[in-house]
C-alpha cells in the first residue's frame, strides 16, 4: 500500500491479506522490481504523480472512496479514487479470471 496507511485496518479486513507499507517511492519501485505481478493499493492522485515521475505502473481496477475530510467542526467528506496497480500489464489475465465480470476502469 502506498500513502493509504490511515486505512490500513480496513484494507486488511476487506482484502483478507497482510499489507506492507511502501513509502517512499523507492520502496514501491523496489517491491515491483522484485514482484512485478504484486499488487499495490494507492490513491489515483498518487498514481498520476508517480506516472509523471517515470514510475511504470499498470492500473488494474479503481473504486470511488472517501480520501479525506475538510472543515474543523462541520466536516465534509472529500471523495477520490482508490486504485490497484501492478508492475506488469496483466489486466487480461485478471479479466479472464473474473468469469466474464467487467472490471471497473481506474
Amino acid at each position: 500500500m502506498y500513502h493509504v496507511d490511515k486505512w490500513r485496518a480496513s484494507l486488511r479486513y476487506y482484502t483478507g491479506h497482510s499489507l506492507v507499507r511502501l513509502e517512499p517511492a523507492t520502496e514501491l519501485r523496489d517491491f515491483l522490481g522484485r514482484s512485478p505481478q504484486g499488487f499495490v493499493i494507492m490513491l489515483r492522485s498518487d498514481f498520476v504523480n508517480l506516472q509523471q515521475s517515470d514510475v511504470h505502473l499498470h492500473p488494474i481496477i479503481g473504486r470511488p472512496a472517501i480520501v479525506g475530510q475538510t472543515g474543523k467542526y462541520l466536516r465534509r467528506q472529500r471523495w477520490g479514487r482508490l486504485i490497484v496497480v501492478t508492475g506488469e500489464d496483466n489486466r487480461q489475465a485478471l479479466a479472464d479470471d473474473k468469469d466474464g465480470e467487467q472490471l471497473e476502469p481506474y
